[in-house]
């Protein structure tokens, strides 16, 4: 039986100030798969996942399945957060924003948060960031991850935590495209595709 589609590229181009940062990128991403975007710094990663959320022009096709076109999560590299907040008014921003009716004390257990909450963002290590931001995924229930560099700069514990919480959304039958320059271990995944950028 064949996996419903998430998401497809294809011939996807982009140009930043009249240079092309890459070319003919084509792949399909479907419930329960991961796409591994692999390429040395500057080679235009990011800027894939730019073009798919929407954020940069680019000339080609984005095909996303209706079903999931507001389901879809992004994390950056650099953390968009909001660095004068603490962590409580920005969970407490989100969950109304998404109109979140869950309790978020589990999630905010399970990132071992619970002691920082009344702490600005700005004094959060970049490890801290980074789980802050996939916590916010929690509550989008966004079926299409796009994430850039996730396990970049991330001790071990904190990597394996990231780690398990893709591997869990792709059994879900969730979907990730992922950018990286260095190996992400999803052993437990099976439907994986790698697209090399040069």
């Amino acid at each position: 039986m064949s996996k419903e589609y998430l998401l497809e590229v294809k011939n996807l181009s982009c140009e930043r100030n009249y240079k092309l940062i890459f070319d003919n990128v084509s792949f399909k991403l479907c419930s329960g798969g991961v796409v591994l975007i692999n390429g040395n710094n500057g080679s235009g990663k990011s800027s894939i996942l730019m073009c798919i959320s929407g954020i940069l022009e680019y000339k080609g096709l984005i095909k996303i399945n209706k079903k999931y076109n507001d389901k879809i999560g992004y994390v950056g590299h650099k953390n968009a957060l909001c660095e004068e907040d603490t962590i409580y008014e920005y969970l407490t921003f989100w969950k109304k924003i998404y109109n979140y009716k869950k309790d978020f004390n589990y999630v905010i257990n399970f990132f071992d948060l619970r002691k920082y909450l009344e702490i600005p963002i700005k004094f959060l290590s970049f490890g801290q960031k980074k789980k802050l931001s996939f916590l916010r995924l929690q509550m989008i229930k966004s079926q299409i991850w796009l994430l850039d560099e996730p396990i970049s700069g991330l001790d071990k514990r904190t990597r394996s935590l990231i780690i398990n919480l893709i591997t869990k959304h792709i059994e879900k039958g969730g979907g990730v495209i992922a950018t990286s320059h260095q190996i992400i271990n999803l052993r437990k995944v099976k439907n994986i595709m790698r697209v090399k950028i040069d």
